[in-house]
């Protein structure tokens, strides 16, 4: 958490909710920035990417976001 609030007292504070959503996915092990982005480009929101979560089954879950390049 330390990491995630130091790199919020540099910006300003019209950050977008998308620029936000890619900072707390880069806080994520194993999650680049061009991950993050392509995550956040087809989910723009966490709420976003919670809602497709909720429609599939456990399997397709775990696979949701292995193809996203």
């Amino acid at each position: 958490f330390q990491t995630f609030q130091a790199s919020f007292q540099h910006t300003n504070k019209t950050a977008t909710i998308g620029a936000i959503w890619a900072r707390m996915l880069l806080q994520v092990p194993g999650i680049g920035k061009k991950k993050a982005m392509a995550i956040v480009n087809e989910y723009p929101t966490l709420s976003a990417l919670l809602q497709k979560y909720q429609t599939l089954s456990e399997e397709e879950g775990r696979k949701l976001l292995s193809d996203l390049r």
